[in-house]
């Protein structure tokens, strides 16, 4: 069983559904409300589905909530809970419900809080001075683990199911993150990083490292840091980041400059082993349920473009000609979100055919946008995205646009991104009245190795980033098919600073 939100013209709704039936309604908008649907999750008979319903689910904790109706009394945040084909209930304020492992279950939090569901009741566990995230239960459904953030500073926090005191596992004056139990349940594996010190050289560290955590005693030790040199620093992928598998803990790691998915051993008597490799960026990934294999997202191939793919053995699980990002498995069902240049984000299950959950949506008229690459003055090679029609006049005026983020990366087609599809159509619309636009992937954006994410001199210091964009012009103002007479040096449709990819399109495993 699988979930998702759509959002369609601001009316969203919630839908799980079976590989091979139609989907079904869990709750819906009639009308734009306004009103975000995020954090949907199943329990894992897949028989109850959670989610959350208004608040901002980029910043969950907000004292002032959204109010886009401007009501006397602002909406609530609020969990609800669906069991079976009954209609949702609300169970609590908060955010991030996680249904315990094997049962129906929930813990929630709002503003430090950490809440219980159970029987029919929501009862408060323990309240701790940071905002509550990642929250992990253990196999045995006896334990939670959790990252309390505060003063800047992340720490692993530990309790049992019934509440009580809570305890933190070494903590420090680091970052800790992304707790993970082994499959026992007897130990919890995290992250440990640190932000270089101002002036630090790109191959210097190491500032990160993995630790584990007996669960019975908190004793910690470090099984393994990442050495001097490329992938000393934190890297993380738009996914989850720490799997604890049969074979090992799964993490990702820039070790050859390109982001991939390695294997370490408990015991750390060996470096990690790649799992991934070549001169791509794995954007997400998953292993299978008993460990053996590893599904993944990258842009092997097309760096403007998303596959899935598949080791242990090593095989193409999509083709090029379509999209497909977040793999999700739900035993050994595998979904994942499929876009192409005309048809929007949707749910699929992938096998021999991509096979859709719900409906999809296609946009005739639309071309295709070819990758295209050029240099900047100082010699970086710079990726976009050219739109052109093919039945344009001889020249047509140009126009440059440019992305936020910066750490994001414009695509050959539709994003899952919701606020980047409404981009990536904004450019389709300039096309439809007669320009010509080429989308940049400047520098300090993802998808182009550790070297263009890194690059120096970028934002305060020198905004190298820049160079990309004169240079974008430069290439198109040559170009015969284009008017520079007519043509902006610069379109900037976003200027605005992204946080973490939207997680509401992407299906979540039962």
């Amino acid at each position: 069983v699988f979930t998702w939100i759509e959002n369609a013209a601001g009316k969203r709704s919630l839908k799980v559904a079976r590989p091979g039936h139609p989907p079904r309604i869990v709750t819906a908008s009639t009308t734009d409300d306004g009103l975000s649907l995020y954090d949907a999750t199943l329990s894992d008979d897949g028989d109850a589905v959670a989610f959350v319903r208004g608040g901002d689910g980029e910043f969950p904790d907000e004292e002032d909530l959204p109010n886009p109706a401007g009501n006397p009394v602002p909406p609530r945040q609020q969990v609800f809970l669906a069991l079976g084909r009954a209609a949702p209930v609300a169970i609590g304020d908060g955010h991030s419900p996680v249904f315990a492992s094997g049962d129906k279950r929930i813990t929630f939090t709002r503003r430090g809080e950490l809440w219980l569901w159970a029987e029919g009741k929501a009862t408060r566990l323990a309240r701790v001075a940071g905002s509550v995230s990642r929250m992990r239960w253990s196999p045995d459904g006896a334990r939670l683990a959790f990252v309390d953030s505060r003063n800047g500073r992340n720490f692993i926090g530990l309790m049992n199911a019934d509440g009580g005191d809570v305890r933190y596992l070494d903590a420090g004056l680091d970052q800790a993150a992304e707790p993970v139990f082994s499959p026992d349940g007897g130990r919890i594996a995290f992250i440990r990083y640190l932000d270089p010190p101002a002036g630090a050289g790109p191959d210097t560290g190491p500032y990160w490292s993995l630790h584990i955590a007996d669960v019975a005693t908190g004793r910690t030790v470090q099984r393994w840091a990442a050495p001097a040199g490329k992938g000393a620093r934190w890297a993380g992928t738009r996914g989850r980041n720490l799997y604890w598998t049969a074979r090992g803990i799964v993490l990702p790691w820039e070790a050859s400059g390109w982001l991939h998915a390695y294997l370490l051993a408990p015991d750390g008597t060996a470096p990690p082993r790649a799992l991934t490799a070549g001169t791509f960026e794995v954007e997400s990934f998953v292993p299978t349920r008993d460990g053996a294999a590893l599904v993944y997202a990258a842009n092997a191939g097309e760096i403007d473009k998303r596959r899935l793919w598949r080791v242990g053995p090593a095989r193409t699980l999509t083709d090029a000609a379509t999209m497909a990002f977040y793999p999700t498995l739900a035993g050994d069902t595998l979904a994942a979100i499929a876009t192409d240049a005309r048809t929007l984000a949707h749910p699929v299950t992938v096998g021999a055919k991509l096979l859709p959950l719900s409906d999809k949506v296609s946009v005739s008229g639309f071309v295709a946008p070819q990758s295209v690459s050029f240099r900047a003055a100082d010699g970086t090679q710079v990726h976009g995205q050219l739109f052109r029609a093919a039945n344009a006049a001889v020249r047509q005026p140009a126009v440059v646009y440019v992305h936020g983020g910066p750490r994001r990366q414009m695509l050959a087609g539709f994003h899952p991104s919701g606020y980047y599809s409404h981009a990536y159509i904004v450019n389709q619309t300039l096309v439809a009245r007669g320009y010509t636009v080429l989308a940049v992937n400047y520098r300090g954006g993802t998808g182009h190795g550790l070297a263009f994410r890194d690059a120096a001199e970028t934002g305060r210091e020198g905004a190298s980033e820049y160079r990309d964009i004169l240079a974008a012009g430069r290439w198109l103002a040559v170009r015969p098919d284009v008017d520079p007479a007519r043509s902006a040096s610069i379109f900037t449709a976003s200027t605005h600073c992204c946080g973490p990819c939207p997680t509401a399109c992407r299906p979540r495993r039962n």
